[in-house]
């Protein structure tokens, strides 16, 4: 049911039919989330307006599940109230107007949700069937309860069975006690306890067996086996899809839409950092953390069956993370799919990581990257530093990968400090990828922060802020038990208030700025490096020498102890007399442009004053203690030329050179988990 991704299938479900039919168990998938659009496409609503009101509902926390509380509760019109509040909310993305056009649709939408369920009704003879599962995630359960209770009450011998993430724990036992129209619930990866419970009840044997599974006798609510999660991932059948194909309705083929569907892959389950040091704000993966990834052959199989069986174009692995193994045996396998893939994964990436991605298809990642603090990343536990995760901005601008990224605050016994750093070094970053929005971090259940609430100093822990009405025929401690978000009060009080404001306008012109086009490219030669930034005024750089060759280390972050180790400083003889080609060019190029050519360091006791003219002209950032240079490779010919310098612009998904090896081997930076 709505709301669920409405541009891709279900993977969870469409598995599961596959494990059914193993066991010679016929199922049908039905997605009612594609009424929404048979409902209100048309009568001047097209479809790109209505996926983006879906996908807008969708991704804003419960309001998907206040969109459908009068249907599940009747009468009383508390879920049009509920968007009306929308208004009073200062939304930086949007003006007053754009939000009342939005709202407005909004309430009308559900002014027709008794139509939209009527649709679902006639969809199919449900009287076929013996039992009906609902996959209930996130702003799923008010549609899907209220679904249900209609089923019941037309076709009272269906057995209705509940599963997925909003069935976990305390959550699965509270909506079992709440509505009798679930008979079932099966928690915890249900691929094969699914198809045993189906055999187990179709011949009225004993439940208690199935692991996961919860369900009533006489009344009285019973649980049966521990869940059991799947260790080898090669034992499952490649997931059907073909319900999905044949469902979408051909209004959302049209041109405006057809672009943002994609096809989902599975490749890894539970997460490799989370079993090290898992997020505070995750509450991901209750039942089992432990990372267990497809093998290489399997995973290279699906990802050529999606595109051979379903002509995917555009691939998304449902994975919290990707498998480190899958860089070396999975990503060159598939490089000639012609396939654009998203993955998760950690921020702590190598240069020669995000290559890879981009050789290989993975066009879009999700990094984690959450702050450019890392005093603010270590109070997340998220195990990277903030110089790593500028370095990753700068290899994804380089290499074409976007990354999805929201900027966290409002953590337990934060300080405000960090944000202001934050604050002040955006402007310097505003040619790399910018996050989508700053976030306020939420409490999940599940997460660390939830589960050790005490010991974070959490107080007044209480439903996220709409329970109270979709859910509004609870008790309060029934609303507890059965909500995943969390509305809570921070032990330092609201101190996000002092930087909340300044921090989503630097973003937002962060975005702004990047999207008119901020650029701060790099052009290298042997000897001499070109540096044009357009980040504010239209300005030039020429660095020759020794500070080229100090700006060409600092590719990466470092300190300066490493700096006067590594880095040459003298001039040779060659240096002085034998300039190659390249380096006379780019130096006229300067000159032509106005380049300011800035003095190299004369020695070694020099470099502190070099170090703080590339920082004053914001060539560079100091952050944890290191330097690290902000201008990119110029990937674009089309820039380049303007300068007369597109024979500079390296080949598709390459490298620049590499930087000169240095006289003594540096520490490396491990990857956590490795």
């Amino acid at each position: 049911m709505p709301f669920a991704p409405a541009i891709m299938p279900s993977l969870g479900i469409s598995t599961l039919k596959a494990t059914l039919a193993a066991r010679g168990i016929p199922a049908d998938v039905y997605y009612g989330s594609f009424e929404f659009f048979r409902t209100y496409c048309g009568s001047g609503i097209d479809p790109g307006t209505a996926l983006f009101d879906y996908n807008f509902i969708a991704s804003t926390t419960d309001l998907g599940n206040t969109f459908f509380a009068d249907a599940l509760w009747g009468g009383s019109a508390q879920a049009p109230a509920a968007f009306d509040a929308l208004l009073d909310i200062p939304h930086p993305l949007f003006d007053r107007a754009h939000v009342t056009e939005m709202v407005t649709r909004f309430k009308s939408y559900i002014e027709r949700v008794p139509e939209l369920f009527q649709r679902c009704l006639e969809a199919r003879d449900w009287s076929r069937y013996d039992i009906v599962g609902f996959s209930s995630t996130f702003s799923q359960n008010i549609s899907s309860l209220a679904f249900a209770r209609m089923l019941r009450d037309r076709h009272p011998s269906l057995h209705i069975v509940f599963g997925g993430a909003n069935c976990e724990g305390e959550m699965g036992e509270q909506l079992m006690r709440s509505f009798p129209q679930v008979d079932a619930i099966v928690r915890g990866e249900a691929d094969f306890a699914f198809p045993e419970f189906v055999e187990a009840w179709r011949a009225g044997g004993d439940l208690s067996g199935i692991a996961g599974a919860m369900y009533r006798v006489d009344g009285e609510i019973r649980t049966g086996g521990s869940p059991a999660p799947l260790t080898d991932l090669d034992a499952l059948p490649y997931p059907d899809f073909d319900d999905y194909q044949a469902q979408k309705p051909d209004l959302l083929n049209a041109r405006a839409v057809q672009g943002q569907f994609s096809m989902p892959i599975e490749t890894s389950r539970g997460c490799w950092w989370g079993a090290i040091k898992h997020c505070v704000f995750c509450g991901l993966n209750p039942t089992m953390m432990t990372f267990r990834a497809k093998s290489p052959a399997r995973a290279i199989a699906e990802f050529r069956r999606l595109k051979e069986r379903y002509g995917a174009r555009n691939v998304y692995a449902v994975d919290n993370i990707i498998s480190r193994k899958y860089f070396a045996e999975v990503l060159p396998q598939i490089k000639d799919f012609g396939l654009r893939v998203f993955y998760e994964t950690k921020s702590n990436l190598s240069e020669s990581d995000v290559q890879q991605f981009a050789r290989t298809g993975v066009t879009e990642i999700q990094p984690g990257i959450e702050s450019l603090s890392t005093e603010t990343l270590d109070l997340m536990k998220k195990g990277v530093k903030g110089y790593q995760n500028i370095e990753l901005l700068k290899w994804c601008a380089t290499y074409g990968v976007r990354p999805t990224w929201f900027l966290l605050y409002g953590f337990p016994h934060e300080r405000t400090e960090p944000y202001f750093r934050d604050i002040a070094i955006i402007p310097r970053l505003v040619h790399l990828p910018a996050p989508k929005t700053p976030n306020a971090v939420t409490l999940d259940r599940y997460s660390p922060l939830f589960m050790h609430r005490e010991q974070y100093g959490l107080q007044s822990i209480r439903p996220a802020n709409r329970a109270h009405i979709y859910y509004r025929g609870l008790t309060e401690d029934e609303r507890l038990r059965i909500v995943y978000h969390f509305d809570i009060d921070l032990p330092q009080g609201d101190t996000a208030g002092q930087y909340r404001r300044e921090l989503w306008s630097t973003v937002l012109e962060w975005s702004f700025q990047n999207v008119r086009g901020a650029r701060f490219y790099q052009f290298e030669g042997k000897q001499t490096t070109l540096l044009i930034d357009t980040r504010q005024a239209p300005k030039a750089y020429l660095l020759s020498g020794a500070g080229h060759r100090i700006h060409r280390a600092l590719r990466r972050a470092h300190n300066v102890s490493w700096l006067l180790d590594n880095v040459r400083f003298e001039e040779r003889f060659e240096d002085l007399f034998g300039l190659a080609v390249e380096d006379v060019h780019l130096s006229h190029v300067g000159a032509a442009i106005g380049a300011e050519s800035i003095a190299p360091p004369a020695d070694p006791a020099d470099l502190g004053r070099f170090l703080a003219d590339l920082d004053e002209r914001w060539i560079t950032v100091e952050i944890d203690g290191r330097h690290l240079a902000l201008a990119i490779d110029c990937t674009s010919e089309k820039d380049a030329a303007r300068y007369g310098l597109a024979s500079f612009v390296p080949p598709p998904n390459q490298a620049a050179a590499p930087v000169e090896p240095p006289r003594r081997t540096p520490i490396p930076v491990i990857h956590a988990g490795s």
